[in-house]
């Protein structure tokens, strides 16, 4: 379904080469400490690898984080699956240049996310949760 959701982004998504890794909670508490300081477990974390003259990712990494994703779906009352592919999704727009640090962007990057999941026939994911984040920037 990621290359299906990069077909629907079009030209906003200039990748040749995708890897997703669905981790662990020690994997993913490791890898956000290793990159970002941080010894907690986390839902996604996104990687470009290479990037192009203008400075856009042509290939990346994913890394997602199943316990994470269970336990959410647990709390909001949806599919696991779903909720892992909402952060396949999350993770890719973060490789296509999307941002979710001002709650404007992180408005857009969300709206973005269940939209796409829509088209995929999946239904909106994000918005279905109650305890998303409060709104703010993730």
């Amino acid at each position: 379904m990621l290359l299906q959701t990069c077909e629907l982004l079009g030209t906003k998504c200039r990748l040749s080469c995708l890897t997703v890794y669905v981790v662990g909670d020690a994997r993913m508490k490791a890898e956000h400490l290793r990159h970002f300081g941080d010894a907690t477990s986390t839902d996604c974390m996104t990687f470009p690898m290479d990037v192009d003259a203008k400075g856009r990712a042509t290939e990346g990494e994913l890394l997602l984080c199943w316990p994470h994703a269970r336990r959410l779906a647990k709390l909001h009352g949806i599919d696991a699956r779903s909720e892992l592919l909402l952060y396949g999704v999350h993770g890719l727009l973060h490789l296509c240049g999307f941002e979710d640090k001002t709650a404007a962007g992180f408005r857009t990057m969300h709206a973005l996310e269940d939209k796409l999941l829509m088209r995929l026939g999946v239904g909106a994911i994000f918005a279905a949760g109650t305890n998303r984040k409060g709104g703010s920037p993730s």
